[in-house]
Order: structure tokens, then C-alpha cells, then sequence
């Protein structure tokens, strides 16, 4: 049987974890000789382009916009060129005759309906029962969708609650790449760390609450904060630690890019996030270098950390909760390495690349 050609809208204005798995996927259908074309954004930074042309995957670029209320320039800029960007996609459609369309986004679908058949593989990413305008596109573009991919069990029940069929959804969780374990530093004293963009959602002020609460129960800890984000917010959480006097004790790491030097030196990871993550790369990176993750008990990130096993699953208000499952580590070093391997051994089995485009593959393959 031959394998199928695939056309993908990439997005690619930047690279986040959307695209980044969306690359690591292209690489593997060039390595696997499967026939792709890639339809990339018109208003990129050149980062995702410089990848497909190091994996070899063939790409046009195509200046298909949204619409924001709050972004008049950016949506006048989008209509103007919508009829050319229709155009360009006709072409293409008529020159590169593919088997199904790949997307990791509604908009697409929804701006090119009219000249879509029913044909498409849409690789979820993100909660679409929160917004109104999001539950709505979903309906309407549900008609040309052949089959969903939920990037994990709680983006299954959300899509169901946005009334799709069950029976067009599979979930193959996000697949990130194994690195070797780097050297552990010695550090003098255990390590909390909390890792990506400084935001309100993102917990850092329970953390630094939990924090307070270890040191006035006696432990002897430092907090890692990795990552930039919200200025205000930044300076919030600053005043916070001056008034708690433990300003020598969290140390401002910024952002980092290599995954080995975002976890190193840290014992235990903590995302309180207050939002329902979709899926949760930072317990996945973590564990990965065996490193223990306690994460919240909403969204996908409970699909990661087995409560017990390779974390704790905690309540993201509650900074007491998080701050007691952290004394339990911080007095049990041997229970920290053991979650350490449980998690590494368990990202191995069900959260690798090589497990995400075997499941992706298997999905594309059998398709009608």
C-alpha cells in the first residue's frame, strides 16, 4: 500500500510547543519517505522555515490570517490579503495532490471552508470549551474534520463537551525528544524550581508561598524561577519575596533554551498552574531527567504525574498542599530518586517522539 501525501498548515509564525511538535512529526514522515508539503505563515520569524529546510520538507509560504477585534491592523492586513492567499492555495491544492490535510489549528479550515473536503487531520492542542467563538468555528469546521488528534484525554472530553464525536478522536500525547542525563550538581541545599513564562496563571506566587511555608518549618531551600514574562507581575512576585526576607535564597535563572540547562541543579520541579494545561511539557522534560514534578489536578497534567509514582498531584491554591508534599521530599532524598527513575521510565514508554509518530503514523496510514 503507498503511503499517504500529506499537505500541512503549520502556522510557523513562531515556534511553540505546537510547532515544535509539529516538526518533530514532519521529520519523521521525511525520514519514513512519506510525501509532504508544508503551508507555512507569511508573517514568520524564519525559525520554523530553517527547519524544514534542514529536514528537507518542501514548504510554501501563504499570508492566511485571523481576524482579532483588538488587533485592527493586524485584521486589515489579514483581509487584504485573503484573496491572494485563496488563490495561492488553489494552486497548490491543484499542483500537489494530496491524500489528507494536516492542521494544528481551526482557523485555517474555517478561512479556506468553501475549497476543503472532508479530508482533514486536526491536531489539538488547546482547550476550545472556554471561549464561545472557539465552540463555534469547532462546529462549523467539524463537517470537513476526518479525524482529531487530542494531545491527551482531557482534550478528548473537552472536544466531546464541544459536541464532536467521540468515535473521530484519538489521543497520542505530545512525544518529546530523550536527552541523555546530564551531570547533577551538588548543590548545598534542595532546589525548587518552577520553569516557562512568568504569569499570574502559572502559580509563582503559591510557590513562593509554599516556599515561605518550608523555610518557617525549617528546611534548608532555594528556589530556581526559569523563564521571563509579565513585567508587573515579575515585580509582584520580587516585592513579595523582599517582604518575606528570602531574597538570598531564589535565584532569577531567565529564560533558558536547552532543556539541560533549564532543569539543571533542581531537585524537585513545581507547576501550580491554575489553568487546565492541555497537555504539560515541563512534568514531561522534567521527568526526563529524573526529576520529580508536582503538578495540579486540572487539565492534562494529571495524565503525566501518577500521584505517588512520579510526583505529587496537588491543589494549585493551596500552597499548603504543595508545601507539605515538598517537605515529604525534601525529607526523603531516596524517595526522590526513586520518582526521579519512576518518571524517566515511564516518559520513555508513553511521552517519546518515537512513540508520538508511531501512534500518528499508524492514525494517517489507516485512514479511508
Amino acid at each position: 500500500m503507498r503511503k499517504k501525501r500529506l499537505l500541512v498548515f503549520a502556522n510557523g509564525n513562531y515556534i511553540f510547543g505546537a510547532e515544535r511538535v509539529t516538526i518533530d512529526i514532519l521529520e519523521d514522515l521525511k525520514k519514513k519517505d512519506y510525501t509532504v508539503h508544508c503551508i507555512v505563515s507569511g508573517w514568520n520569524d524564519g525559525n520554523f522555515i530553517r527547519y524544514l529546510e534542514e529536514i528537507g520538507i518542501e514548504y510554501s509560504t501563504m499570508k492566511l490570517g485571523w481576524y482579532y477585534l483588538t488587533q485592527i491592523k493586524w485584521s486589515l492586513d489579514s483581509l487584504v490579503h485573503l484573496p491572494g492567499a485563496v488563490l495561492k492555495f488553489l494552486r497548490i491544492k491543484k499542483q500537489f495532490v494530496h491524500d489528507y490535510i494536516y492542521v494544528i489549528s481551526f482557523r485555517q479550515i474555517a478561512l479556506l471552508y468553501p475549497f476543503l473536503k472532508k479530508n482533514i487531520v486536526y491536531h489539538v492542542h488547546d482547550n476550545n470549551g472556554v471561549k464561545k467563538q472557539s465552540r463555534f468555528f469547532l462546529k462549523m469546521v467539524d463537517k470537513k474534520v476526518i479525524k482529531y488528534i487530542a494531545v491527551s484525554h482531557y482534550i478528548k472530553h473537552d472536544l466531546v463537551n464541544c459536541g464532536i464525536n467521540a468515535e473521530k478522536i484519538e489521543v497520542i500525547y505530545n512525544g518529546i525528544k530523550m536527552q541523555p542525563l546530564f551531570e547533577r550538581t551538588a548543590e548545598s541545599k534542595f532546589t525548587i524550581g518552577i520553569v516557562g513564562q512568568i504569569l499570574p496563571t502559572k502559580g509563582h506566587d503559591m510557590v513562593i508561598e509554599a516556599f515561605r511555608i518550608l523555610r518557617e518549618r525549617g528546611c534548608d531551600v532555594q528556589l530556581f524561577i526559569v523563564g521571563k514574562g509579565n513585567e508587573k507581575f515579575t515585580n509582584e512576585l520580587k516585592e513579595k519575596i523582599e517582604q518575606y526576607h528570602m531574597e538570598s535564597l531564589v535565584f532569577w535563572k531567565g529564560f533558558k533554551n536547552a532543556p539541560s540547562e533549564i532543569y539543571k541543579g533542581i531537585d524537585v520541579i513545581v507547576a501550580p498552574s491554575t489553568l487546565s494545561e492541555a497537555f504539560g511539557l515541563m512534568a514531561c522534560e522534567a521527568n526526563m531527567f529524573t526529576i520529580p514534578a508536582l503538578v495540579t489536578n486540572t487539565g492534562g497534567q494529571p495524565e503525566i504525574i501518577e500521584d505517588g509514582f512520579n510526583g505529587y498531584v496537588v491543589d494549585p491554591l493551596d500552597p499548603v498542599d504543595i508545601a507539605d508534599k515538598l517537605i515529604i521530599l525534601y525529607n526523603n532524598p531516596e524517595l526522590v530518586k526513586k520518582m526521579g527513575e519512576n518518571g524517566r521510565t515511564r516518559v520513555t514508554v508513553k511521552f517519546s517522539i518515537a512513540e508520538m509518530n508511531c501512534l500518528f503514523q499508524k492514525l494517517i496510514h489507516n485512514l479511508p
